[in-house]
């Protein structure tokens, strides 16, 4: 590679590179688990009010005719047909919503998993088969996973979802098979059109924080999209005076894309064991470690210490300890451990609204103090750890420390427990093991098989 070429072309030629590491069976098989994983999400959040909402959006303005002669793509809980964008669109808010797909670490913390649905809804459109759908994925995480350990947004103020843009548009470019020069273009031109504000992720969030990725996911498609037939963008969009880096992230490493690739950076992406932010993860578990150790009508006061990416994200605001929706509650990490102490658990049941809004939960969460460790945002993003004090009447103190949530990469979710999400998730009675096997064979799935499973799972949805 030209180390002195545009940034953008550098991206294209490693993603087209991919393939040899893209064939590889353990690669293929830990994306196959996030694809059950992210299918398992989007199943389970089909009556949220933004999936709704963009969904009847996308039937009143963007549907196509079942027998109409262009591509189109089966919408999460209808058994209409929309645009593939518009279908990318809704069933990614749909993937979003519970925050209960999956993670990767780095610099900035995002989820790969978010442009899964875009690819899906793409290759139903092109009769794409389960393999092609795979390599597209892996390309694209790989991308998404190497822009985060390079640069970060948040710092700046702008949110994360323009490197799933980037990566989107790799993923999209990769099942409509651009040459280089379109995928270079479709790169510059998904970076240039999509800098997004972390207004999204601060303070009392709306609806739009489980819609914000999936739309980078559209933008990206339609990069791809625009690409393909010759549109074409700024060759300096990431490395020029008034480029991405220079005016958004900071000066990006090329090293990091560089072939061929030793080990994917995609192996340490890590799964949600509980719905909700994933810096609360382990003070889930550490909450309920210490759980029952005293009365909680005898405890006194609750010290939360976590890293500084972990404070800021989940506890930097007064909102954070009265949450009033589940977009704010299921990024609170006061809200994670009061459920946890409370409830014994923290699942679905935990953002009912009247969960939310009750007394006790409530009342618990003035008594939590969150605090940076030093030491523990200098162990991150290797470890996530939190440790929680709790102190009871009579001077008593229980504490718990854990490093490493059930579904990070160094505490892995089994088969089988992934197989139990989906499961849990699932709204297809009789039907869920039969739709699950083939979502574990998707590899082996030929373009009019695959098409059928996306739909048959998306209409029984």
């Amino acid at each position: 590679m030209d180390e002195h070429q545009p940034f953008a072309r550098r991206i294209a030629q490693f993603a087209l590179g991919l393939g040899p590491m893209a064939g590889r069976e353990d690669v293929r098989e830990t994306i196959t688990r996030s694809v059950v994983d992210t299918v398992a999400c989007l199943v389970g959040a089909l009556d949220a009010k933004s999936v709704i909402s963009a969904r009847e959006a996308a039937l009143a303005f963007e549907a196509v005719p079942a027998d109409a002669a262009v591509p189109r793509a089966s919408l999460a809980g209808s058994d209409g047909y929309a645009t593939i964008a518009a279908a990318s669109f809704v069933n990614g808010i749909a993937a979003r919503y519970l925050d209960y797909n999956d993670i990767y670490l780095s610099k900035e913390a995002m989820h790969p998993s978010d442009n899964i649905p875009m690819v899906l809804a793409l290759a139903e459109g092109l009769g794409r088969s389960g393999a092609d759908a795979l390599d597209a994925i892996i390309r694209g995480y790989e991308v998404h996973c190497r822009l985060a350990d390079t640069v970060s947004t948040r710092k700046g103020g702008w949110d994360n979802v323009i490197l799933g843009a980037i990566a989107a548009a790799v993923a999209a470019s990769t099942l409509l098979e651009l040459d280089e020069e379109a995928l270079a273009n479709a790169i510059a031109i998904a970076a240039t059109g999509n800098v997004a504000l972390m207004e999204t992720r601060v303070g009392e969030l709306s609806m739009w924080k489980s819609a914000a990725c999936s739309y980078a996911g559209r933008a990206g498609l339609f990069a791809a999209m625009q690409a393909r037939h010759g549109l074409t963008g700024p060759a300096l969009a990431l490395d020029g005076k008034k480029g991405l880096f220079a005016q958004v992230t900071g000066v990006a490493d090329p090293a990091h894309f560089t072939l061929p690739v030793e080990r994917p950076s995609l192996f340490d992406v890590h799964l949600k064991a509980y719905p909700i932010q994933y810096f609360t993860q382990t003070a889930i578990d550490a909450a309920l470690a210490v759980r029952g150790a005293a009365p909680v009508a005898e405890i006194e006061r609750i010290r939360v210490e976590t890293f500084e990416f972990g404070r800021v994200a989940a506890a930097d605001s007064p909102q954070k300890w009265q949450p009033r929706t589940r977009e704010t509650a299921d990024h609170s990490l006061p809200y994670a451990v009061a459920a946890a102490l409370l409830d014994g658990k923290v699942g679905e049941a935990q953002f009912e609204p009247a969960r939310i809004l009750a007394n006790d939960i409530q009342s618990l969460m003035a008594l939590i103090e969150v605090e940076e460790n030093p030491d523990f945002t200098a162990a991150y993003p290797e470890r996530v750890p939190t440790r929680i004090t709790v102190s009871a009447r009579g001077g008593d103190t229980h504490e718990a420390q854990v490093d490493f949530p059930r579904g990070h990469a160094r505490n892995p979710m089994s088969h089988d427990e992934i197989s139990a999400k989906f499961r849990d998730m699932s709204p297809f009675g009789g039907e869920t093991d039969a739709l699950l096997g083939e979502w574990w064979r998707l590899a082996s799935l030929p373009g009019a098989a695959f098409a059928a499973l996306i739909r048959k799972t998306l209409i029984a949805a």
